[in-house]
């Protein structure tokens, strides 16, 4: 006698199901780092040039959605009219 299956008491479509946007990033990452004493649970990676992703605790567990970054020396020097770090002729 064979196994016969129960029969299934969902009903919808289960989420994530074909035509929803994912919400990972692809796995083709270019490079990964951390503190530069290891002492830090933060990690990030590195895809297309720029930070793709930051995890906590190790590299398979990405933590978070969307990062700002701020530069505190462009703020204060765009406040002041003056150009920014990065935008200095040398």
């Amino acid at each position: 006698m064979g196994a016969v299956p129960a029969a299934s008491t969902a009903q919808g479509d289960a989420p994530g199901g074909p035509g929803t946007r994912p919400s990972w990033l692809p796995a083709d990452k270019t490079g990964f780092g951390t503190a530069r004493d290891r002492a830090s649970d933060v990690w990030f990676t590195l895809q297309g040039g720029r930070m793709s992703e930051v995890c906590y605790l190790d590299l398979s567990t990405p933590s978070v959605r969307l990062l700002d970054v701020a530069d505190r020396a462009a703020a204060l020097a765009l406040r002041r009219g003056r150009p920014g770090p990065d935008q200095r002729r040398q």
